[in-house]
């Protein structure tokens, strides 16, 4: 099944380096095969706000989103997402068929 990693960011502290990360983050993204599936958020936090921006990426299995967030590759990028804003970032894999 599909799975989803989802990356909220509530607040930037650190514009300009979130916008280096997200320059940098992108061809890491695309390079590896992973599918951009949403994002960005529209400013309209329904519950617990606010919410900045966001962005959902597909991978095949949570294993293969599991190992791309901890790859050598992208190690460097989360520390530049983490020291530039505050947010949360989690995997969720797909219903199953016909549910």
């Amino acid at each position: 099944m599909s799975a989803y990693l989802i990356f909220v960011v509530h607040s930037a502290h650190d514009k300009a380096l979130l916008q280096k990360y997200r320059d940098e983050a992108i061809p890491v993204v695309k390079s590896q095969g992973v599918k951009f599936f949403a994002g960005p958020v529209i400013n309209a936090a329904l519950e617990n706000g606010p919410v900045d921006s966001s962005v959902v990426l597909e991978f095949p299995t949570v294993e293969d989103a599991q190992a791309w967030y901890k790859s050598p590759e992208y190690e460097p990028l989360k520390a530049m997402r983490q020291a530039a804003a505050t947010s949360t970032t989690f995997i969720v894999e797909s219903w199953p068929e016909g549910l």
